[in-house]
């Protein structure tokens, strides 16, 4: 019988020129470590983060049309309250979703148009909830 063993990698699609703006949405932004990449894609454009022990490459393509898509990463956080307050401050529109999974779930997309999501296993907030928060 064929299987799968495991996830090499997933890979976040952005445009050529795109490296600064992905790395400091990634890398500052979000607080991703930059990594080496895998010896076999050392010489390919884009560059590589890690989430836990998970590499994500970052790869860059001529043309992007994000509008439709709905492919997306999700990372598990903490205190996501907070993390919703930090992405308002430096000007991330992200916003919360209704998750069937009794996960609180931040939505947003990255410069390039990428879905990104936040989640935390608490009570799903409101939009007043962070309100209170933020003033």
């Amino acid at each position: 019988m064929m299987r799968i063993k495991g996830l090499h990698h997933p890979q976040i699609t952005i445009t050529v020129g795109g490296e600064y703006q992905a790395h400091h949405f990634y890398c500052e932004t979000l607080g991703l470590p930059l990594i080496d990449p895998p010896e076999e894609y050392a010489r390919a454009k884009g560059f590589w983060i890690r989430v836990g022990d998970q590499p994500i490459r970052v790869a860059t393509e001529h043309s992007l049309d994000y509008d439709p898509v709905r492919s997306h990463l999700v990372y598990e956080v903490e205190d996501i309250y907070r993390w919703r307050l930090y992405l308002y401050q430096r000007g991330v529109k992200a916003r919360f979703v209704q998750s069937p999974l009794g996960y609180a779930r931040l939505e947003m997309r990255d410069p390039f148009g990428n879905r990104v999501e936040l989640i935390e296993l608490a009570p799903v907030p409101t939009e007043q909830d962070f309100d209170e928060i933020a003033e």
